[in-house]
């Protein structure tokens, strides 16, 4: 299986526990892993080009094409971000927000709901860790309802997602190898 890791992670506190996790799934999947931090990629700035002007390509000369790529050419997705005044780091904002030249612009009524029509037949499925050393439950309830509502734009599913003190060691503790089972 193709797994995309999208670490959006600011700080190097939480570097031992997703070394570890990239570590365990490259041992059994083919693993891609984009530190945001260390990529050119600009902040969406709404211009719709990759809809109206370039559809499917964001307008900004940076590494969004990549990451573009990654996404839509990968079986599964793992966002890795860490609390952040409550909610995720922008760098995992900036990486959701470069997603948006995977849909179309037009839209449909989706139970009562406008949503955008998919550009790709098929999108991957997609998990995501949360570091949250305080585990401050209304911090944990909003981040699951932006990621649940990300993924409904994003057209796949969210099949996995875990909530982590910092604290645990290995991949086991936190059960992403279920995940692929």
């Amino acid at each position: 299986m193709r797994v995309y890791v999208i670490d959006g992670t600011f700080s190097d506190k939480y570097q031992k526990q997703i070394s570890n996790i990239v570590s365990q799934l490259s041992a059994k999947h083919d693993v891609k892993l984009m530190k945001v931090s260390e990529q050119q990629i600009s902040y969406c700035t709404g211009c719709w080009d990759c809809w109206v002007k370039t559809p499917g390509e964001c307008a900004h000369q940076d590494d969004t094409p990549s990451h573009v790529s990654n996404l839509v050419n990968t079986d599964f997705v793992l966002h890795i971000t860490e609390n952040s005044l409550g909610t995720i780091t922008s760098l995992t904002k900036k990486s959701l927000d470069k997603a948006i030249p995977t849909i179309h612009p037009y839209l449909t009524i989706v139970d009562g709901e406008s949503r955008h029509k998919k550009r790709y037949e098929t999108y991957p499925r997609w998990g995501f860790i949360y570091f949250d050393p305080e585990e401050n439950k209304t911090d944990r309830d909003n981040v699951l309802f932006y990621f649940n509502r990300a993924v409904m734009n994003a057209k796949t599913e969210v099949v996995a997602y875990d909530f982590l003190t910092g604290k645990e060691d290995a991949i086991d503790e936190i059960n992403i190898i279920k995940w692929f089972a």
